[in-house]
């Protein structure tokens, strides 16, 4: 059977050795790469069993360049595969450097599985015939560009333990941070007693400040659980209905699509809205986004990605419009309404959308990445916007986090019965039986350059894992469902 008939060609920022940045769309590429260089990439797609399909070809001739120990193929690689303004940017030699360095890591192999962990996104296994050792592959596709790469990242494939115990968990925690292979802060919890609390690593790498329990990390994309739970209190409050298009509550921008998108569709991620990164504007001043006002131009500029309601893809811009929404139906900006209505309530002192740029002031943990290119993590504080969004990358601690667990079970933040209907929806089991009692697990993650995070919470036994790391995806996920595995079986 072909290896890749079940999923399809997309991608993301991953692991910690090198990020490649590229804006040309997967037909641009391979117009490109037919015009420009000898090899048939097309051809590639067909030795790899992948489908021939624009978006395999920068695939093909990653897995092609890999294999290869062959210079003057990483070279010819580099060319055809990478964006002009990169090689600009990098440099040719730079980056055919970076390829040859992966070709010197990674003998013969053979790819053992691969599929998607989320929207846009691709990870392949492979596997040294010699040796057994497993690398990931990751590509990052741009939803926004037809799906072209804009991400490659390599990295050895460790795999995690089976743990028997909570001392086996510290101790694991503390070989990885004495290697610099984990820096964050983690909690694991059973109902009201705290089974592990501890920080590793570095806030600050350059004033050497070290992580604390009670540090606050960036949260990523745990934000759109907190832009969740405030919609649904105003759904719940009869201010707003899921059905009613965003038009009813938005009046800050103007645009026909106002009248075309329904607050469900929103919520769901079935708006045909994506993601504001790539957006010229952003990329440009990342520092001119503030508040929630400051993406909508750009956002409804950008128009859809499909008829609204037609498919489902992840969008962060879409999350962005839902704090437009709650702005507009309570008249309080978003952070000042999540801060009275769930913050406050829920004893989350601690959580916010602090600015970036004051880390050392505000107490909160700077991202370190080796997506940015480099041997050394780089601070990724400059990439930002001047603070998070609806979308993510608001703070928060672990603590603040097993609050806002708790709050949220007990039905203190929206009735159960709310909670319930929220959890459905976004499972995609829309008519299941509300019962108003909230039963099974949720996980939820972040992730972005120098950002990972995991939340994961067990109803039935009241076990909650969370994990928030100052440095690259997935090494959060990855931690969090063996941590989890122990901590919901334990006597």
């Amino acid at each position: 059977m072909n290896r890749f008939s079940a999923f399809a060609l997309v991608g993301k920022f991953i692991g910690n050795l090198l990020v490649i940045v590229c804006l040309t769309s997967s037909a641009v590429l391979a117009d490109t790469v037919t015009a420009s260089v000898d090899t048939d990439w097309h051809a590639l797609v067909a030795k790899w069993e992948i489908p021939d399909t624009p978006d395999s070809i920068a695939v093909a001739a990653t897995l092609e360049m890999l294999s290869r120990d062959d210079p003057d193929f990483a070279r010819e690689y580099v060319m055809a595969m990478m964006h002009p303004d990169l090689q600009k940017d990098m440099g040719i030699e730079s980056l055919t450097e970076s390829m040859i360095q992966y070709q010197q890591k990674i003998g013969e192999f053979e790819i053992v599985e691969g599929g998607p962990i989320g929207p846009a996104e691709i990870e392949l296994i492979i596997q040294e015939l010699a040796t057994s050792n497993r690398f990931v592959i990751s590509v990052l596709m741009d939803a926004e560009a037809d799906f072209s790469i804009i991400g490659l990242m390599v990295e050895p494939r460790v795999a995690l333990p089976d743990f028997e115990s909570l001392e086996a968990i510290a101790s694991y925690l503390d070989e990885q941070a004495a290697a610099d292979a984990f820096s964050g802060a983690v909690m694991i919890a059973r109902g009201s007693e705290i089974l592990l609390r501890r920080a590793y690593g570095d806030a600050n790498r350059e004033l050497g400040t070290r992580n604390q329990p009670e540090t606050r990390f960036n949260l990523g994309s745990l934000n759109k659980f907190i832009t969740q739970i405030a919609l649904m209190q105003l759904v719940e409050r009869g201010l707003i209905n899921l059905d009613a298009t965003i038009g009813t509550y938005i009046d800050s921008v103007e645009s026909e699509l106002l009248d075309q998108i329904t607050v469900y569709q929103l919520l769901t991620m079935r708006s045909g809205m994506g993601g504001y990164f790539r957006f010229p504007e952003y990329e440009q001043n990342p520092i001119s986004f503030d508040g929630v006002d400051d993406y909508l131009p750009a956002i409804f500029n950008a128009g859809l990605d499909f008829e609204p309601g037609t498919d489902q893809r992840y969008s962060n811009s879409g999350y962005v419009v839902l704090g437009a929404v709650i702005e507009g139906v309570s008249g309080m900006s978003y952070d000042e309404y999540v801060a009275a209505n769930i913050f406050e309530p829920a004893g989350m002192g601690d959580t916010g959308a602090f600015e970036y740029r004051r880390a050392e002031e505000l107490g909160l943990a700077r991202g370190y990445s080796l997506q940015m290119g480099g041997d050394e993590p780089q601070d990724t504080t400059e990439i930002w916007s001047r603070r998070g969004t609806p979308a993510g990358g608001g703070f928060s601690t672990i603590d603040d986090l097993l609050k806002l667990d708790r709050a949220f079970g007990e039905g203190a933040l929206i009735s159960l019965e709310s909670a319930e209907r929220m959890l459905n929806m976004m499972g995609g089991q829309d008519l299941k039986e509300i019962t108003g009692k909230l039963a099974g697990r949720i996980g939820m993650a972040g992730g972005a350059p120098g950002v990972s995070t995991v939340f994961h919470i067990d109803f039935d036994s009241g076990v909650s894992v969370i994990i928030l790391a100052n440095m690259d995806e997935p090494i959060a996920e990855r931690m969090g469902d063996r941590f989890f595995a122990l901590a919901v079986n334990l006597e």
